[in-house]
């Protein structure tokens, strides 16, 4: 069988340099790698570092091995031509560790949902355009569905225990989740990723020492990749500590609100070396169908040397007459969770859930790298170019 002849090919050029008997070698990241070109052409100042291109009619190869072309057309190009400096252009112009960024993101969703496949994990999809259940604590994205006063979703945990609730034992979901951040700014963003795991046991801990063999396996995974610049972790460390610990350490008896304050994020940065799974929160500070057992919930954070937390899950209270007192107690409208409390009205069967935020995990590994440089088309602040 004759081998498929090379048409075109098109990418960003990461370098070139001349050779002897081509003109030009050049680097391009195609699909998020990098692949050598030999280009023949008579254009050659033309071709920049930076340059997003199309190469076609190829030919023979190179004396070097590389594939031989006599045509590079330009189709990007995001520089000021004077002063040789990126234009502003959040959208359009992504340098090579932008590149290799994006590239990072395709290749951990897609090392979790094969690795999830063949533990018998099945994918579902939640909605994104929801009733105003998430009305209360969270402010949410407020739109207008045929006439209808709508959010746009900021969790999936209620509808995957639904779908628990009807025999799906194992699942997971590559979702988005939407929240009106004041302010919104690369590292907090409007709209961004998550990697949702549910599973019917009342045991968390199932649910989180599968998230940290997704995490060990993946930097396996990543390590065997051909990056150009970016270099990510080749390991990491999971410890454990209970809310109340953790604030006893720090001299604290209580938190003021939801999350942990600055000096107990400065104590995990100065003791935890990589991640920790906090534990067994406050009743008032979890939402209303995390089950708690005197004033405490059976929940986890996980915290990424003090910066942010990047994951969150729950046990579900089996407690089904907690729901309500629980939901006024949050400022949440009862008649807005109807449909859900009539799924939950005769009981619910175990279940423990995981969420994960995949840029604010990914963007936790580098330095200088915010969530944002892990999102193709970003949200974030009121700039919406395309």
């Amino acid at each position: 069988m004759k081998s498929e002849k090379k048409v075109y090919l098109t990418g960003t050029v990461i370098a070139c340099r001349k050779a002897p008997d081509t003109g030009l070698i050049i680097e391009l990241m195609v699909n998020g790698g990098v692949q050598v070109i030999a280009y023949e052409g008579s254009e050659r100042r033309k071709v920049q570092s930076g340059d997003y291109v199309i190469a076609t009619d190829f030919g023979h190869s190179s004396s070097n091995g590389a594939a031989s072309c006599k045509s590079l057309k330009t189709i990007f190009r995001d520089f000021d031509s004077k002063n040789r400096k990126a234009k502003n252009s959040t959208n359009n112009y992504r340098n090579i560790n932008k590149l290799e960024a994006l590239r990072i993101r395709g290749l951990t969703i897609q090392h979790f949902q094969n690795t999830l496949g063949t533990q018998g994990y099945l994918p579902v999809s939640s909605p994104a355009i929801v009733s105003r259940w998430p009305d209360g604590n969270t402010v949410p994205f407020p739109i207008d569905y045929y006439g209808t006063d709508a959010r746009l979703s900021i969790s999936n945990m209620i509808y995957h225990q639904i779908m628990v609730m009807h025999g799906f034992g194992k699942i997971y979901e590559v979702g988005k989740s939407f929240r009106n951040e004041t302010p919104s700014h690369p590292n907090r963003l409007a709209e961004y990723t998550t990697f949702d795991i549910s599973r019917d046991t009342p045991v968390l801990e199932t649910v989180e020492k599968t998230f940290e063999a997704l995490i060990h396996s993946l930097c396996l995974y990543l390590e065997k990749q051909d990056f150009k610049n970016l270099c990510p972790p080749s390991r990491f460390q999971f410890d454990r500590i209970t809310y109340r610990e953790l604030l006893s350490r720090c001299g604290l008896e209580s938190m003021p609100g939801a999350q942990l304050p600055p000096p107990v994020r400065e104590y995990i940065a100065k003791n935890f070396e990589s991640y920790l799974w906090v534990t067994n929160f406050p009743e008032y500070s979890r939402p209303f169908y995390a089950r708690s057992r005197n004033g405490f919930c059976d929940d986890s954070q996980l915290w990424y040397r003090g910066k942010v937390y990047i994951a969150a899950g729950t046990v579900v209270e089996d407690d089904v007459e907690s729901y309500v007192p629980k939901m006024i107690a949050r400022n949440h409208r009862v008649e807005n969770f109807e449909d859900y409390l009539v799924h939950v009205k005769n009981g619910v069967p175990p279940i423990s859930q995981m969420a994960v935020g995949i840029e604010r995990m990914l963007a936790t590994w580098f330095d200088g790298m915010d969530a944002a440089d892990f999102c193709w088309f970003p949200r974030y602040g009121k700039n919406i170019s395309l």
